[in-house]
């Protein structure tokens, strides 16, 4: 008798073993760009059942899936530093460190010979801290970060070649305030069952500066290995192209902004081609003013805010980040987001961009408040829906001379391009 009870507690421990583990899903990431391996950028989950998504960074290519009704809360005490984006160093590169109270925090900075670069060292407050990081020449650094929660070691490779004689580390400030960090995971949750469709976005970031992206669904019902077949300027997931009368848009994905591709063409009040010429229309799409370029997107789409924008530049660039307060500047701003979102053709003098992302900005000029046409070929023009004051509105112009991109104001009756992004 007593064999029998050990033997059925035995079998009890053993299913309800098995039945622990069968409860947590498990899905790998890889990517590949032509062939070769690359490092994912950023994985988005989406449950398309249950309107739901989570988001993993990288190096984090691995999703633990838990079904509905298990809870899964970390350590409330927990502190956890992110590893630094983009790795390898492209000219800076940021980091968080997340603390779940307040803790005096010292962060050093060595070169492989063990020489300290950078020293920071403070009391920070419980949330989210960022910091960015700037090389000089070197090829690998470490960075230890040390607190009361313990040490967390990060190596970092650098192939930009410094932009500075001196390397700095600088503190950014507390990013997510205060907030208990149980109620902060539970809004976090991310809710699946087998057999739940699941679409997967990937972004990644190849060694030549590429940026592109990979999208595709899945119902999942067990654990296994998926890989995004990375490629520049992928089509917006469901609406790859589409007929707006009588003209064909295509579209692009760039990051979480889904935009046309090429300017719209739409004859309206108030909208011109370049010196009346229909030709330069079928190429270059019409010129508006600002009123009716409002009025030009179809249904579903508009013209982008000037945030917006400023979204993909912060995207496009290579070395200012989205909400670096130089997007914020009137003026040419940035490194390199001109060159960046150029067409690879087209533009005088063979001042042709790299079209990275797909975005194939066009030289379509303007049409100025005077009613004369200026830039074909030189530079494109762009609204955004943004007011500046009374009588302007924010626009963008691109140019075949510089890499970085102007930011500006102008009056409402200057045509200019539109390109629109999706609602």
């Amino acid at each position: 008798m007593k064999t029998n009870v050990i033997f059925f507690l035995v079998m009890m421990l053993l299913v309800l073993n098995g039945f622990t583990q069968s409860r947590n899903i498990t899905l790998t990431f890889t990517a590949t760009n032509e062939g070769d391996y690359v490092p994912l950028d950023s994985i988005r989950v989406v449950n398309l059942d249950k309107d739901a998504d989570t988001v993993l960074y990288w190096p984090d290519t691995v999703l633990n899936l838990v079904l509905t009704g298990v809870d899964e809360l970390p350590d409330p005490n927990g502190f956890s530093v992110t590893q630094n984006y983009p790795n390898p160093i492209n000219r800076n590169t940021s980091f968080k460190i997340i603390l779940p109270q307040k803790d005096l925090i010292s962060i050093r900075i060595s070169d492989l010979q063990g020489r300290s670069v950078a020293v920071f060292e403070r009391t920070l407050g419980q949330g989210e801290h960022t910091f960015t990081f700037y090389p000089n020449n070197e090829k690998m650094f470490v960075m230890i970060i040390a607190g009361s929660y313990g040490n967390k070691t990060v190596k970092m490779a650098n192939t930009s070649g410094g932009i500075s004689v001196r390397p700095r580390l600088i503190y950014n400030g507390l990013k997510i305030p205060h907030q208990p960090l149980k109620s902060m995971n539970r809004s976090r949750s991310f809710p699946f069952e087998p057999g739940d469709p699941l679409r997967f976005v990937g972004y990644a970031l190849t060694l030549f500066e590429v940026n592109g992206s990979d999208v595709f669904d899945r119902y999942v019902f067990e654990s296994g290995d998926f890989e995004f077949k990375i490629i520049n300027g992928v089509p917006c997931r469901g609406i790859e192209f589409f007929e707006f009368k009588e003209q064909v848009y295509s579209t692009v994905q760039i990051k979480m902004q889904c935009w046309m591709k090429e300017n719209m063409n739409w004859e309206i009040p108030y909208s011109w081609c370049y010196n009346n010429d229909p030709d330069k229309c079928a190429i270059y799409g019409r010129l508006y003013d600002w009123y009716s370029a409002l009025q030009a997107c179809p249904s579903g789409w508009r013209i982008p805010s000037d945030e917006e924008w400023k979204i993909l530049e912060g995207t496009a660039d290579s070395y200012y980040s989205v909400g670096d307060p130089i997007w914020d500047i009137w003026g040419f701003r940035g490194f390199d987001v001109n060159l960046n979102l150029k067409s690879d053709s087209g533009w005088y003098d063979d001042d042709n961009g790299l079209d990275l992302f797909g975005f194939t900005a066009l030289p379509g000029g303007y049409r100025g408040w005077d009613g004369h046409y200026y830039g074909l070929e030189e530079s494109g023009c762009i609204w955004s829906s943004t007011e500046y004051y009374s009588t302007m509105a924010w626009w963008r112009w691109l140019t075949g001379t510089e890499d970085n991109v102007y930011r500006g104001a102008a009056e409402f009756e200057h045509g200019f391009s539109v390109r629109c992004i999706r609602d």
